[in-house]
C-alpha cells in the first residue's frame, strides 16, 4: 500500500482547524440559544478541542501500526491548555451521555 504525502502546509491545516473550532463554538451558541444544554456542552467542547489541541506536524506523521502504537503518541502542551483540553473532553463526554439518557 502505498503512502500519500500531503500536499498542504502547515498553516493551512491550522486554517482549517480554527475555522471548524468557529464553526462549532457558534453550533455551541445556537444550542444555548433554544436550551440545549447537552448539545452546548458537545459542541462546546468539540470547539475546544480543536482549537487547542495538538497543532504539531510530527504528532500528525506518528506511525501508527496497532492500537499499542497509541501509548507512544505524545505532544508537549503548556499547564493551562492541558487543562482546559482535558475539561473540554469531559464537557463532550457528558453531553453526549446526556442527549443518549435525558
Amino acid at each position: 500500500m502505498k503512502s500519500l504525502k500531503s500536499k498542504m502546509t502547515e498553516k493551512e491545516v491550522l486554517v482549517i482547524l480554527y475555522s471548524a473550532a468557529f464553526a462549532m463554538f457558534l453550533l455551541s451558541m445556537h444550542a444555548i440559544s433554544i436550551n440545549d444544554i447537552w448539545g452546548f456542552l458537545s459542541s462546546l467542547g468539540t470547539s475546544l478541542v480543536l482549537a487547542l489541541g495538538p497543532k504539531d506536524p510530527d504528532f500528525y506523521r506518528s506511525p501508527i501500526k496497532k492500537l499499542d502504537d497509541l501509548n507512544n503518541i505524545s505532544y508537549s502542551t503548556d499547564a493551562l491548555s492541558g487543562a482546559i483540553t482535558s475539561v473540554a473532553f469531559i464537557f463532550i463526554v457528558i453531553g453526549l451521555i446526556g442527549k443518549l439518557f435525558f
